[in-house]
């Protein structure tokens, strides 16, 4: 009357089906490079990324700008009924160096020789802030009338094609 009763049940436990996979949209690119990722990973409930220089993010989709030159390893954690990892590498070409001496006033009519001191440098680009552009290396320049100008010199690097620029205001006085 108060026997007792055995019932089972078979069970199968499966692995952990959790699959990290990501795109990036530019693994290569020059200072300040942002890179857009786009996961596809399946089988997870949490993912978390790691951009390899020392920040990280539990957004699903990120960005991330590198301000620094220098090659990262970018992971993506995946996890659920078990986890995943997932990496591809990032480089961040440097950005080259420009500069030019010029002087703080100079009078007007009077012609004036930039001097580039810029160097691994495939193309560069004058612009002397009053209308007038240059692609010399080393240019004279003379303004017409008084007043601020802004000088720009702009380059793009022999190496990765990477551009920047610098400027630097000159004083033109009347006489």
């Amino acid at each position: 009357e108060c026997g007792s009763d055995t019932v089972q049940h078979q069970i199968t436990v499966l692995p952990p089906q959790v699959n990290a996979f990501f795109n990036i949209d530019n693994p290569m690119g020059c200072v300040p490079h942002t890179i857009n990722l786009n996961q596809f990973s399946q089988g997870a409930s949490f993912s978390s990324w790691d951009f390899g220089d020392g920040n990280i993010s539990s957004v699903y989709n990120p960005s991330h700008t590198f301000t620094t030159p220098g090659t990262y390893i970018v992971s993506l954690f995946a996890a659920g009924c078990g986890f995943d990892t997932t990496t591809t590498i990032v480089t961040v070409h440097p950005l080259p160096q420009i500069d030019f001496t010029s002087l703080d006033s100079v009078c007007v009519n009077q012609g004036f020789i930039f001097n580039n001191l810029s160097s691994g440098i495939a193309s560069i680009s004058w612009d002397f802030g009053d209308g007038t552009t240059s692609t010399l290396t080393n240019p004279t320049h003379s303004y017409s009338s008084g007043g601020f100008y802004t000088v720009t010199l702009s380059g793009i690097s022999q190496t990765y094609g990477c551009t920047t620029q610098t400027s630097k205001t000159i004083k033109v006085n009347q006489g």
